[in-house]
């Protein structure tokens, strides 16, 4: 009698556990995607000069914590919301915002026929219709 509760809890979990990691694997997928930032912004309390960047972060969010990177290197990380849009982004957009003290931020990043964006600082939290403003490659 014992044996088979034990077999039939080992069946259970044999069947159990791998859709527990395929749901796991799903949630927790690196993000990677490239940005071309044109001006000089601050964001998270650092500088960003211009240039292009990898963009890493894990999971599909809503809060996720994004690292800018050059030739593997971490420059900075910034928290973010993972945002759907409206519609599909007709093209690869950093969209800037101007702080009170005459800085540039990122708000906002977009990439080409994507629905996903994601949105920096206290317009993360809020849902907004497409805008753009500057192109990224």
């Amino acid at each position: 009698m014992k044996a088979q509760k034990f077999l039939a809890l080992a069946g259970m979990l044999t069947m159990i556990l791998p859709l527990a990691s395929l749901a796991s694997s799903k949630t927790s997928k690196e993000q990677k995607k490239k940005v071309a930032v044109v001006d000089q912004v601050e964001l998270a309390g650092k500088t960003l000069k211009p240039g292009s960047y990898q963009l890493e972060w894990q999971g599909n969010g809503p809060t996720v914590e994004v690292n800018f990177m050059q030739s593997g290197k971490t420059l900075l990380t910034a928290p973010a919301t993972v945002a759907q849009l409206h519609q599909k982004a007709p093209y690869d957009a950093v969209v800037e915002s101007t702080k009170k003290n005459g800085s540039r931020t990122i708000s906002e990043i977009e990439w080409n026929n994507q629905r996903e964006a994601l949105r920096f600082g206290p317009q993360a939290r809020t849902s907004r219709a497409h805008r753009s403003s500057k192109r990224a490659s």
